[in-house]
């Protein structure tokens, strides 16, 4: 974890109903439900994919305000975040039901271990002014 406590992850498990109030899986015949989030207000809400074998990463930036999450619907992802404000780096791999929540100011870049997909959301109103260049990698 980083040391400023910048990137939090959190596994939603698989289990039997009912789901308890922060959140879980549940597989059946149906298919799956995943409680993501409870009792959080969203502004900004994104669907993104990742193409395997994709030669372009996707972030290589930070957000000055910006409290951003994840969740990983289906799928793998390596991960490297940067504290900018004390360099510090660490990197991560990502898979099916982890909610990744990255604070203001740890810059990020993503590269698919295969076909992904996710959610981002946020409590902040999307403003592209918030977003500035870093190059992770």
């Amino acid at each position: 974890m980083i040391a400023n406590r910048k990137v939090f992850v959190r596994k939603l498990e698989v289990m039997e109903p009912p789901l308890p109030k922060s959140g879980g899986r549940v597989h059946n015949s149906s298919g799956e439900i995943a409680q993501i989030i409870n009792d959080f207000e969203i502004k900004y809400i994104a669907y993104i994919d990742f193409i395997e074998d994709s030669k372009t990463p996707r972030g290589n930036h930070y957000h000055q305000e910006k409290d951003e999450y994840l969740y990983i619907i289906k799928g793998k992802l390596k991960a490297i975040y940067v504290d900018i404000e004390t360099e510090e780096r660490e990197e991560f791999l990502f898979e099916t039901g982890d909610i990744i929540n990255t604070k203001p100011k740890c810059a990020h870049v993503y590269f698919p271990l295969e076909y992904t997909q996710l959610l981002e959301f946020s409590p902040n109103v999307y403003d592209p002014s918030d977003t500035r260049k870093y190059i992770v990698v």
